[in-house]
């Protein structure tokens, strides 16, 4: 009777030491972190060449062919200055044969009339050094297409290539570093001018593209900063302090992004978005309150946890 009883008691005591620990087996440990203060330094890669800083581009606004040259390239010209000569017979042949009509304004009218009233000679408009120059003997010149360009200052720039969605991220005043391929051991910096910029269509083997041109000015140029060049750098932005989360932290469902917040004892799903993506955090764009706490947890965690500091 007696052993019984001990038996039972030692039964009652074993259980109640039990029971935390099969409690516990359902109580997870969640890691909770804050969002942290990063100072952030964008960067943009581009390609490039070195340009003069005033130069004025020879064209007609329809396709021609060219008869004769009379220039080569990096050879100095004055204003008036006879440069091309026309092949008015191939024209009015090539009018026979295309629709014309593509070809601008002047194209819609160009009929045989209008290239027996056409001067034959293209003359320069300004005086200065012919570069880019395509236009050779015999060569064919589609509509708005350069036959060269005459540049009119000693002065060189920085002509930078960027997609359209980068353009968007550049400033004026922006730092710029790049390297000449003329001279690859050699750094230069330079600004983001005010210049213009320019919007162009830009061909390659696999289709064409939109693409912006910014203008830089260059700093301490030397003998290898030469018109034609070409270079590669990168802008760099000034430094800024975002807000961001280790990638882990962040869940994504059908609806988008999301994090998962803890407040007032209860954790809650919170849609977000998203910026710059770092190497192991990406930028929280979505307003939070200071000191709000974030787990890192999915929709299928047990509603009992345990939490941990985390960062």
């Amino acid at each position: 009777m007696n052993r019984n009883f001990f038996t039972a008691g030692i039964s009652l005591i074993a259980v109640f030491f039990m029971v935390p620990y099969f409690y516990s087996r359902n109580i997870s440990d969640i890691e909770a972190v804050y969002l942290e203060k990063t100072e952030y330094c964008q960067q943009l890669e581009f390609a490039g060449n070195i340009e003069a800083e005033s130069y004025t581009p020879i064209k007609l606004s329809y396709p021609v062919f060219v008869k004769e040259s009379y220039v080569l390239e990096n050879s100095f010209v004055n204003k008036g200055q006879l440069m091309f000569v026309l092949d008015t017979e191939k024209m009015s042949e090539m009018i026979k044969n295309t629709d014309m009509s593509v070809y601008s304004t002047v194209g819609n009218n160009m009929d045989k009339s209008f290239v027996l009233k056409l001067d034959k000679n293209v003359y320069a408009t300004e005086s200065g050094v012919v570069k880019d120059l395509i236009a050779y003997d015999g060569s064919i010149v589609m509509a708005d297409e350069n036959f060269c360009i005459i540049e009119q200052s000693d002065n060189q720039v920085l002509k930078i290539t960027l997609e359209q969605e980068e353009y968007t991220e550049v400033s004026v005043g922006d730092t710029v570093e790049f390297t000449p391929s003329i001279a690859p051991a050699r750094k230069y910096t330079g600004t983001v001018l005010g210049k213009t910029a320019v919007v162009r269509k830009e061909n390659s083997l696999t289709g064409s593209k939109t693409v912006v041109d910014v203008f830089a000015s260059v700093d301490d140029a030397d003998e290898y900063i030469i018109s034609g060049a070409d270079v590669t750098g990168r802008i760099i932005k000034e430094k800024t302090e975002i807000f961001t989360l280790p990638y882990e932290y962040i869940n994504q469902d059908e609806k988008g992004e999301y994090v998962t917040v803890y407040s007032e004892k209860n954790k809650r799903k919170v849609y977000i978005e998203t910026g710059k993506e770092l190497t192991e955090t990406v930028e929280i764009l979505t307003y939070f309150p200071e000191n709000t706490m974030f787990l890192n947890v999915g929709e299928d965690d047990k509603e009992r946890f345990l939490l941990i500091n985390g960062k």
